[in-house]
């Protein structure tokens, strides 16, 4: 339900997670940053088209650029710049020509498994208290605090 006839395209946000911390002045815990490695992702698609199985992975012909996550970490939550966020950056045709090659390594040295754990789901949506600042530049209060809700 997802694949159209015709071309996809595939997007993937990135952030720094857990165990990459860049030092600041929030509250944090694992302050890591440059010690664990580079935000990694690694991914494979399988498609069946004619009754044949295609496997689409990540590899060095894709692209990246700097996105709206501008912080993220478990304990110190998450910024999120919709300014910065591409119109249609994950839809075909998107001109990348801007964007940069992505770097390929050889990985962590070890063994990938695929999550065991269940699927993230939405628990419930939060409305906001309040709404302060320029249209362009919101800030908006939920009224408590859910870093790794």
């Amino acid at each position: 339900e997802l694949m159209q006839a015709g071309r996809n395209a595939i997007g993937a946000l990135l952030g720094n997670g857990m165990y990459n911390v860049p030092a600041t002045n929030r509250y944090t815990k694992f302050v890591t940053a440059d010690v664990i490695g580079p935000r990694t992702l690694f991914a494979e698609l399988t498609v069946y088209i004619d009754g044949f199985m295609h496997i689409i992975g990540t590899n060095s012909s894709w692209v990246a650029t700097s996105g709206p996550i501008t912080y993220s970490q478990t304990y110190g939550g998450e910024d999120f710049d919709a300014r910065l966020w591409g119109a249609g950056w994950d839809a075909p045709g998107f001109d990348d020509h801007g964007w940069n090659p992505v770097v390929t390594w050889d990985g962590p040295g070890c063994q990938l498994l695929a999550a065991t754990h269940p699927p993230l789901q939405i628990m419930t949506v939060l409305q906001p208290v309040n709404k302060s600042g320029p249209a362009s530049a919101q800030v908006w209060d939920l009224g408590r605090n859910f870093a790794g809700f």
